[in-house]
């Protein structure tokens, strides 16, 4: 399945996923619309908590390629962040190195002390390439051994 993200709209993004996969439009417009979205997207409580315990000691950003309607899922989580830079609003995704550098000049953030996290290696390596020490996690036990 092909993904989209950065500058179209959910409807879009919606549209385009149907375009490629018509066998699985029926699933597809039933995932992606915001009143069952609360069934198909959950929180993981572990790492909720793990946030708010890293927010005791550092500043936490994300950067992130979720769309609008996942955005307004997950808002109570993500207004606890310390900010973050969102794809549907800048009109960009990772891995590309302008949505890093957004975060990074937005918060005026400093690549050397700034520790990346992602399950994607594309991503990893851009964080890499402009001095940020990055992190491939698949699971929150990963995040744990290089945080503490």
């Amino acid at each position: 399945m092909k993904s989209y993200f950065g500058n179209i709209s959910s409807r879009e993004y919606q549209d385009r996923l149907i375009k490629d996969n018509d066998k699985y439009k029926k699933e597809i417009r039933y995932l992606l619309n915001k009143d069952n979205l609360v069934i198909v997207d959950s929180k993981d409580e572990r790492m909720v908590n793990l946030l708010y315990d890293l927010k005791k000691k550092y500043k936490i950003y994300f950067l992130s390629n979720m769309i609008d309607i996942t955005h307004d899922f997950l808002k109570d989580i993500l207004n606890d962040f310390d900010g973050g830079v969102y794809s549907f609003e800048e009109h960009t995704k990772k891995p590309d190195e302008k949505f890093f550098m957004t975060l990074i000049n937005r918060y005026n953030l400093d690549v050397k002390e700034t520790i990346y996290f992602d399950d994607k290696i594309k991503n990893i390596e851009v964080a890499r390439k402009l001095g940020i020490k990055a992190i491939k996690f698949e699971t929150i036990n990963d995040v744990l051994e290089n945080i503490f």
